[in-house]
């Protein structure tokens, strides 16, 4: 079918605008960090645990992001360690990253 005359005068579609969900990532993959701090944290309301994470910047931007390191019981992660960071945490515990 041929589009109306109303139709050819309207304005064009814009394009969609592609945010970040991760914006220390800034549209890659992974990004290499340095730890500054280690500790663990409780996820949020009906979870009960304790999450690893570390408190890490990003070494391209200098953002400082939560990120959580998987695996139970021991890690070998210390301060001034490089890290990989990569796509979303958990669900439970906003605003973390996985390593």
């Amino acid at each position: 079918m041929l589009p109306t005359v109303g139709q050819l005068t309207k304005e064009k579609r814009q394009k969609k605008i592609r945010r970040d969900k991760v914006k220390a990532l800034k549209n890659s993959p992974q990004r290499i960090a340095i730890v500054y701090k280690i500790a663990t944290m409780t996820p949020r309301k009906p979870n009960s645990a304790k999450r690893t994470f570390a408190k890490v910047r990003v070494r391209i931007n200098n953002k400082k992001v939560f990120a959580k390191i998987p695996g139970i019981g021991e890690h070998y992660l210390q301060n001034h360690s490089e890290v990989l960071l990569r796509g979303h945490g958990p669900k439970d515990s906003p605003g973390i990253i996985i390593i």
